[in-house]
């Protein structure tokens, strides 16, 4: 999500309110245990149409708020479906994120096998894979009462900010 700002910001695209909606709904209904409601379908919809289209003038950042877009969408339509291959591929869209933003600010050429290892040796994507083995561990205790719910989020949203943090400058770089 911080990297679909900075895009919205950067290139006066796409609505960050209309995303962060999507999160916020999905984890009001997990904190309050409520079954999914109607009104999720047509904001997966729009999550989708927010993603950087082909005839937007490409940049790295465009690849990171597709991720961004892409992973509301499927946390959207795992809340509605209670389909857990949805949050499989949410997942998948911050690893790949990351995977990205590894190979940008280390200008590593993807496409060796030396590449894929450098890759998945890097913080970043260590870090990463660390977070979702975390939650993956708290997910698989089934102990996920409002409390530890919260934590989670809260957890989330500060890695999140956490991590543009530590590569805007990097990053941003790259896409000039």
């Amino acid at each position: 999500m911080p990297y679909y700002v900075q895009y919205a910001k950067l290139f006066k695209k796409g609505d960050p309110a209309v995303l962060r909606e999507g999160l916020d709904l999905v984890w009001e209904h997990a904190l309050d245990r409520q079954p999914p409601v109607k009104g999720l379908q047509p904001l997966a919809a729009r999550a989708m149409e927010l993603a950087p289209g082909d005839g937007d003038k490409w940049t790295a950042l465009n690849r990171l708020a597709e991720n961004a877009a892409a992973a509301v969408y499927y946390c959207l339509e795992c809340r509605m479906k209670g389909d857990t291959k949805n949050a499989v591929l949410a997942s998948r869209q911050a690893y790949e994120a990351v995977d990205y933003l590894t190979q940008n600010i280390r200008h590593i050429q993807f496409g060796s096998r030396e590449s894929e290892e450098a890759i998945l040796r890097d913080r970043l994507v260590q870090d990463e894979l660390s977070r979702q083995q975390r939650d993956l561990e708290l997910l698989e205790t089934g102990d996920l009462n409002h409390s530890a719910l919260h934590v989670m989020k809260a957890r989330a949203e500060r890695e999140g900010t956490e991590l543009l943090n530590a590569t805007v400058a990097d990053y941003l770089a790259t896409i000039a």
